[in-house]
């Protein structure tokens, strides 16, 4: 069977079929002569299992799962991969006994990257970009899907299936300017979807870290960061702001919030991922 490597945007599963046709032997039943299908996953948009190489698959993809419907018989055929990264797997992405004719072809991924919405408190001597970068290293809690139906002729068919993703990153440092530390302090409280998620308070200029990267990481939701700044000799509120991140699909946002006297202000610019657009962005001031 021949490999077919391409260059796709976004994830891809490439499928190459060799299959030979079905013959109805009696009534409601048919009997199809079947082979094997080739798949090639490249980067760029269970009954069974095998461990596959993980080429340049993203780390954070633990199994690519297939499902194959066709339209003249009533079973499914599934296929579990297992991406390898010592290269004991085979190369090749083989899917046994798909019929000719119309097929539906539904894939979905598995990660082993555990789920977390969690607050840390930062030293006051931590490096910020190193803390940022530390979890930016972190796998991304991500799922892909993707499906597209096809009628497959005797003879060579290329497959194609676009994998998608509606999870995203939310990497947020929140810390005091220089300074400000001897005279203030400030409490973070993060809530999400009506409930809090931690409170965290952070004296002596300490700093707050939020991480949030699992399985309710979708776009459009969002969290909320509410900041009290207190006067440290009288523990009286000064200020207090309200700051709502929104999930985008496909993206690891990190930002940098610094509380001055009065105000807090950011910035962004953006570093990137290139397995299905997936971006990071930096947001500081």
């Amino acid at each position: 069977m021949k490999t077919v490597n391409r260059v796709l945007v976004g994830l891809a599963v490439v499928i190459m079929i060799l299959l030979s046709s079905c013959v109805e032997v009696e009534v409601n039943e048919l009997e199809c002569e079947r082979t094997n299908v080739e798949l090639t996953i490249t980067s760029k948009a269970p009954e069974a299992s095998r461990n596959v190489n993980r080429g340049d698959v993203p780390v954070w993809v633990e199994a690519i799962q297939v499902t194959v419907s066709s339209d003249v018989t009533t079973e499914d055929i599934f296929q579990e991969f297992n991406l390898v990264d010592d290269g004991s797997g085979v190369d090749s992405f083989i899917v046994e006994d798909v019929p000719l004719g119309g097929n539906d072809f539904l894939a979905t991924t598995t990660t082993s990257t555990v789920s977390r919405h969690e607050s840390l408190l930062l030293n006051k001597n931590s490096d910020v970009s190193d803390a940022i970068q530390s979890e930016v290293d972190e796998n991304p809690y991500v799922i892909y899907n993707g499906s597209t139906s096809q009628n497959i002729v005797s003879g060579g068919n290329n497959v194609e299936i676009s994998m998608v993703t509606e999870f995203g990153r939310r990497i947020t440092v929140i810390e005091l300017e220089d300074g400000l530390e001897s005279d203030y302090y400030f409490e973070v409280t993060t809530s999400y979807n009506g409930s809090d998620i931690d409170t965290k308070e952070a004296k002596n200029g300490k700093k707050v870290l939020v991480y949030w990267s699992g399985d309710d990481s979708v776009a459009g939701e969002t969290q909320e960061h509410s900041v009290s700044v207190y006067k440290k000799s009288n523990d009286a509120l000064v200020n207090s702001f309200v700051m709502t991140e929104v999930i985008e699909a496909s993206t690891s946002i990190s930002s940098k919030w610094t509380i001055y006297a009065d105000t807090i202000l950011n910035e962004e610019q953006g570093l990137g991922f290139v397995w299905q657009d997936w971006n990071e962005v930096i947001i500081g001031n």
